[in-house]
């Protein structure tokens, strides 16, 4: 028999709602006290859905290796970018 310390009681289903619905709201309520932030998560969860969206057409498969190294692309432009701010003397 394992010692009473180790053993945790697995809280029933209704406590597990009840803390989940607590974390949910706690959450919503942290992004929702700055306008800022709340912009900032409508504006990903738009981006999400796009994605989600795009995922389930047709065309994806074609698309995704061209798009990936168009982004990839365009943050090795912004990496430079920095590095030679960076390094380079002001002019």
């Amino acid at each position: 028999m394992a010692p009473p310390w180790s053993r945790s009681p697995r809280p029933d289903s209704k406590e597990r709602q009840d803390a989940a619905c607590a974390l949910a709201v706690a959450a919503l309520s942290f992004i929702a006290s700055e306008p800022e932030r709340l912009g900032r998560f409508l504006a990903l969860t738009g981006i999400l859905i796009a994605l989600t969206y795009w995922r389930t057409r047709e065309g994806f498969l074609r698309h995704a290796f061209a798009t990936n190294a168009v982004v990839m692309a365009c943050g090795f432009l912004l990496v430079g970018y920095q590095l030679a701010g960076y390094f380079l003397p002001p002019v």
